[in-house]
């Protein structure tokens, strides 16, 4: 539900998901995943003005992520770079299991990230196990282009952009 209570559209079809002209949710088709990775969102539904938090919180912005990146030992021009970035943060974030290949965090940050995986701009889910993807939108735009990556194989934090098609997780911060 949006913050007003209108409902997300879900449970859409590969072909409806990468059709969507308007926010949608999804649960991942991957075991119990509501209860693992809870939903992801394609950008559109994070831009919406009706909100995707509760009243008083927001999606964390791109200015939040890098904050918590040079908390937990990022530099500075890391943070404001794109790509992979960064030493150990991704793994300070990482959950201490669910990630493939043994390849789990130490969540020493109390972040949490799981790997969620993502469901893709034409519909399909993938990387559940390998990745957590986050859209970390813009504080001045609400634009949801900026997504935040954790991977199994890597230690840091990719920065990049994606279409609004794409289906990622989101992490509410309380307003300030």
């Amino acid at each position: 539900l949006y913050q007003n209570g209108d409902s997300i559209p879900g449970d859409l079809s590969n072909e409806d998901w990468a059709g969507a002209e308007e926010g949608a949710q999804a649960v991942s088709i991957y075991g119990d995943a509501l209860e693992m990775f809870g939903r992801v969102y394609n950008g559109y539904a994070v831009e919406d003005e009706r909100g995707l938090c509760l009243s008083g919180w927001h999606v964390a912005y791109d200015s939040e992520w890098m904050t918590l990146e040079m908390e937990l030992g990022m530099s500075v021009s890391d943070a404001n770079s794109g790509g992979w970035r960064g030493t150990d943060q991704g793994i300070q974030m990482k959950t201490v299991s669910g990630w493939s290949e043994g390849e789990n965090g130490t969540n020493s940050s109390g972040f949490g990230a799981k790997p969620a995986g993502n469901r893709t701009s034409q519909g399909h889910w993938t990387n559940a196990v390998h990745n957590a993807f986050f859209w970390t939108p813009s504080s001045d735009t609400n634009s949801a282009s900026l997504f935040r990556q954790l991977r199994f194989e890597e230690a840091g934090v990719f920065r990049g952009n994606y279409g609004a098609l794409q289906g990622l997780s989101i992490r509410c911060v309380r307003d300030e």
